[in-house]
């Protein structure tokens, strides 16, 4: 279990809290929050293709993410060879 040690000027509205939420130690109450909002975190829908979401992200799950889409993207190019067409031919400068 955790062990969790507040500020002294929260301590008191944190006991008042736990005791209306019908837990019996405050440690109680703080994980029960802590695992409610892991789980509405795991639930919530998140556009990751988005830059400003992926850079709120912490740096471990940014990194996650982005070994996921990169894994994406090989599959994706080595299935799908029409790619490759842009990639042949002579290059041609105008000037």
């Amino acid at each position: 279990m955790l062990s969790i040690s507040i500020a002294d000027q929260v301590q008191p509205f944190v006991e008042q809290q736990s005791m209306a939420a019908g837990f019996t130690t405050v440690n109680d109450y703080i994980h029960h929050l802590i695992m409610r909002e892991q789980t509405r975190l795991e639930q919530a829908e998140v556009d990751l293709t988005d830059p400003t979401v992926l850079m709120q992200l912490p740096l471990a799950e940014r990194r996650r993410v982005l070994e996921m889409q990169a894994a994406n993207m090989v599959e994706h190019y080595e299935q799908d060879m029409g790619w490759r067409e842009f990639t042949a031919g002579d290059i041609v400068e105008y000037s």
